[in-house]
């Protein structure tokens, strides 16, 4: 999809302790459209944006422009529209249709609007000193992605940091009736969003499978390396699964989204493996999407091993199912192309199995060689725990070759570039079996049994325990 640079901003600086932009965006009744206000202020030492972007096939939605109410031609065409430079200090002014983000699953509703805000909001490069505050109907909440600011201002408003990240990334901004809730995670909290629709998800029991989720990532290491995040749930009526697609987006901050069937027991959502997954997400940042094996392949791996540590699996149904996964990995094998082959192409292929569970295999392979070779001292989680402490910034995309380097640093071993090297230029499904036999896992007649005589029994238990569990 392409992009382009609509608005050149050429202002003189003024002496002021605001932020550079301040953004008042204001909801229209309907909740179609949104009036939006930028202001440009700053001083020398925290300059201006030179460029605002929006997406270029939205241009049609933005209409009344003014630059200090004098009208400025439509975003109709290519090129940049230029402000006055003589101006001081001024604000720039817009209208914009809210356009449909194309993910309600056949749903709509007059009681909420569901938008990309790249499609409405002329945005800021990345880095720069903006925020926005909203205005909207009485009843009317505001689910986004992006991170409380300090008072910037000094007039008691809250306003929010804009420009966390690249503009052009994807997210999500609802507007609508609805109640933002703040769900406590340890040390963090999830700003919970629960789109209403008919028939209508139950709050206490959405608030709790969220909640226990969340929580499960607790097991890694300890942590919710990524905080406050945006979860945005979205009731789409009867599926085949109690939750049917879930989703991690970064743009300006972390937001998860759920589409779910809202006439399911909290037995059943707890049951499904697809939250686990997306929260595991947040144990790395931002991985590189022709790398996608890792990024999946982690959260492939923990979602069984999260709910065996927190009890919503035995560790034979977690091994079990771990198991079946790696087949469908190896099923899934319909080419020559190495993983990292066909990881770029995982979407034109249709190959998500075998770079989802090729990746959760080598981490396995990772996780067993660190543990042994250190008799237990350090881990998968461990070395994740590492990468909390130093690379979670918002706004950079890693490669899994600088990840994986990156990991071998904290670990201090060269168990992941070794792992990297083999797999990623093979167009074999990683072999496990030995491992598997190792730890004492093995599959007779359709089922798992474990062996608990085996090698490296001890290592396969602690893989499914927390680490608290393990050192209790």
């Amino acid at each position: 999809m392409r992009y382009f640079c609509c608005l050149l901003i050429t202002v003189a600086m003024v002496q002021s302790a605001a932020a550079a932009v301040r953004y008042t965006i204001t909801t229209a009744d309907d909740l179609k459209s949104v009036h939006v206000t930028a202001c440009f202020s700053g001083d020398p030492g925290d300059p201006h944006p030179r460029q605002l972007y929006i997406n270029s096939q939205a241009r049609s939605a933005i209409s009344r422009l003014q630059w200090n109410d004098r009208t400025l031609p439509e975003l109709k065409s290519w090129g940049p529209v230029a402000i006055n430079r003589q101006q001081r200090q001024g604000c720039l002014e817009y209208r914009a249709q809210l356009t449909d983000s194309g993910e309600r699953w056949g749903y709509t509703s007059s009681r909420y609007t569901l938008t990309d805000p790249k499609h409405w909001l002329l945005t800021p490069p990345e880095g720069s000193n903006a925020v926005a505050r909203f205005e909207v109907p009485e009843g009317v909440s505001v689910s986004h992605p992006w991170p409380l600011a300090d008072d910037v201002t000094g007039d008691g408003q809250q306003w929010y940091r804009l420009s966390m990240t690249n503009p052009h990334w994807n997210s999500n901004v609802a507007f609508g009736y609805f109640e933002i809730q703040s769900i406590p995670v340890d040390d963090t909290y999830l700003r919970l969003a629960v789109l209403p629709t008919r028939p209508a998800a139950n709050l206490s029991t959405t608030r709790k499978w969220v909640r226990e989720s969340a929580q499960a990532v607790l097991n890694a290491h300890g942590d919710l390396p990524q905080s406050h995040p945006q979860v945005l749930v979205m009731p789409v009526g009867r599926q085949n699964e109690a939750i049917p697609f879930g989703r991690v987006l970064r743009g300006g901050g972390i937001g998860l989204q759920f589409f779910i069937d809202p006439n399911r027991r909290l037995s059943e959502y707890s049951d499904d493996w697809v939250p686990t997954h997306e929260f595991s997400h947040l144990l790395l940042p931002y991985i590189n999407r022709r790398d996608a094996w890792l990024s999946e392949g982690l959260a492939s791996y923990y979602q069984n091993i999260m709910r065996a540590r927190d009890g919503r699996l035995s560790e034979r149904e977690a091994w079990d199912k771990l198991l079946a996964g790696f087949e469908r990995g190896r099923q899934n094998m319909t080419s020559n192309r190495t993983l990292a082959e066909e990881a770029s192409g995982m979407s034109r292929n249709r190959s998500y199995r075998r770079v989802y569970w090729s990746g959760a295999a080598m981490l396995l392979l990772a996780d067993v060689e660190l543990r042994r070779r250190s008799g237990g001292r350090q881990t998968l989680d461990s070395a994740l725990a590492g990468i909390a402490e130093c690379c979670m910034d918002l706004s950079k995309v890693w490669r899994a070759r600088d990840m994986m380097q990156r990991m071998d640093e904290i670990t201090g071993t060269d168990i992941f570039m070794r792992i990297y090297r083999q797999h990623t230029r093979s167009s074999n499904f990683p072999a496990v079996e030995d491992v598997l036999t190792d730890l004492g896992v093995r599959e007779r007649w359709g089922r798992v049994r474990l062996n608990n005589e085996a090698e490296l029994a001890d290592i396969r238990r602690q893989i499914m325990q927390s680490p608290e569990d393990r050192n209790g």
